[in-house]
């Protein structure tokens, strides 16, 4: 999965027809759990362009995106948030989510 490393990078991507993006903080062990999930499952995601974002590194997109909990995960299409998915802890649950 693509890291993404600044604002005018991350501002591009999310243009794109559909961006799985992946908010997490590398301190918080629920954040790493969720993207082993999305690692794993990569292939059964092939819709979504993915992508993740270390918030320690772009802590402004926490203000402008309002995320207030790690993990966190958005899906953009063509710059607008068209999903947000919060607590995940299980492949069942990021499914079941992404499938509403």
């Amino acid at each position: 999965m693509q890291e993404i490393k600044n604002i005018r990078e991350f501002d591009e991507i999310i243009t794109h027809d559909k961006v799985l993006v992946y908010f997490y903080a590398p301190w918080n062990n629920s954040s790493l759990s969720v993207g082993e999930i999305l690692e794993e499952e990569k292939d059964n995601l092939s819709e979504y362009e993915m992508v993740k974002v270390n918030l320690d590194r772009i802590l402004s997109l926490t203000r402008i995106y309002h995320i207030t909990t790690v993990p966190d995960i958005k899906i953009f299409e063509r710059g607008k948030i068209t999903k947000d998915i919060l607590g995940i802890k299980t492949k069942n649950e990021l499914f079941k989510e992404l499938n509403k």
